[in-house]
């Protein structure tokens, strides 16, 4: 049984690229969200014209900061989720959701949205909300509302990635979208945070590429790790071994991909190291999350380093590591698939 060790989701990543898998004479970059910590390792700015406060935004930045704008369904549900009966939990939910969205909006109006912490908070213009809480006065009429809403948030974005001509641009709408697509259905509330998206350079695809591999190496692991642990009659079990077989698949599906770019894939590991002892129903849940988390992150990298139909299939990937990871009782940053 591996041991206890503890560990942050950042150094985790960057062990999957550069310890558990193995692999080097690469340079290793990381897309990475600034933190209040000053930690900006594996950041690498592009050096290119930072964009005017005079010049006009592109026409994707205001739909896109307008779109997130619109709260108002979250604002109405947050003073009268107790009047209208919805669950315990989500009046925190749509409150924090709230600021999440001010947080999107308020970065894309930026002069330039990917200047970090320390950079230019100038905005050049203020989104504006077009949507209205008319006709909303019920839990039912709310949760129709936010699946509507937050569904055309996940495509805007989704398809403002794809046109993206930057790899850091094209994650953080991606990323934007996954946010979005996490509300969808669940009421997680997400992390609060007051970290920043800064420019990068994503690497090749096939760097990107042996990272994810080496995520999908640990994640099957630690599911080998808790079906062994689990007995067959436990809830996570099924689903668990249903993963299993998923990311066996995966696996499989990334050396081929590798191998198709005259990559070597780099080989699994003997052994990772978990988060906690695995010793219990609980504990194999939380870390079956946390490496679905980190999942998520590695394809977040895969689609900064990709273009075209493959780009689309990371960002969708994105999507349903949000929903893993969320089921598992993970919760979601502001920038989800930001190291």
């Amino acid at each position: 049984m591996p041991t206890k060790h503890a560990w942050t989701r950042r150094g985790v990543l960057l062990a999957g690229a550069v310890g558990l898998v193995g692999w080097t004479g690469c340079a290793i970059t990381d897309p990475t969200v600034e933190s209040t910590s000053g930690s900006t390792a594996g950041a690498i700015t592009t050096g290119g014209p930072s964009p005017s406060a005079s010049e006009p935004p592109s026409p994707e930045l205001v739909q896109g900061a307008d779109a997130e704008a619109d709260d108002q369904v979250y604002v109405a549900l947050a003073g009268h989720a107790g009047a209208w009966h919805a669950p315990a939990g989500v009046a925190a939910w749509a409150t924090a959701v709230i600021g999440v969205r001010k947080a999107h909006a308020r970065l894309i109006s930026q002069v330039d949205p990917l200047s970090g912490r320390n950079g230019d908070k100038t905005t050049r213009f203020t989104p504006t909300a077009p949507a209205s809480t008319k006709g909303i006065a019920s839990w039912d009429a709310a949760q129709t509302a936010i699946t509507s809403s937050e569904t055309t948030l996940a495509a805007g974005h989704r398809a403002r990635a794809l046109e993206a001509s930057s790899a850091p641009m094209a994650l953080l709408w991606a990323s934007l979208a996954t946010s979005a697509h996490s509300r969808i259905a669940t009421h997680v509330v997400p992390i609060s945070t007051t970290a920043a998206p800064i420019a990068f350079d994503p690497g090749s695809r096939a760097d990107a590429l042996q990272v994810l591999l080496g995520h999908v190496d640990a994640l099957i692991y630690a599911l080998e790790v808790g079906l062994g642990q689990l007995p067959s009659g436990d809830s996570a079990y099924a689903s668990g071994q249903q993963r299993l077989a998923q990311a066996l698949t995966l696996r499989d599906s990334t050396a081929a991909g590798l191998s198709a770019a005259s990559t070597t894939p780099a080989q699994a590991s003997l052994r990772y190291r978990m988060p906690n002892a695995m010793a219990n129903h609980a504990q194999i849940v939380s870390a079956w999350g946390q490496f679905e988390s980190l999942l998520l992150d590695a394809w977040g990298r895969v689609c900064a380093a990709s273009s075209g139909t493959d780009r689309g299939r990371a960002i969708d990937q994105m999507f349903a590591q949000a929903d893993r990871a969320q089921a598992l009782g993970q919760r979601l940053s502001t920038y989800p698939g930001w190291v």
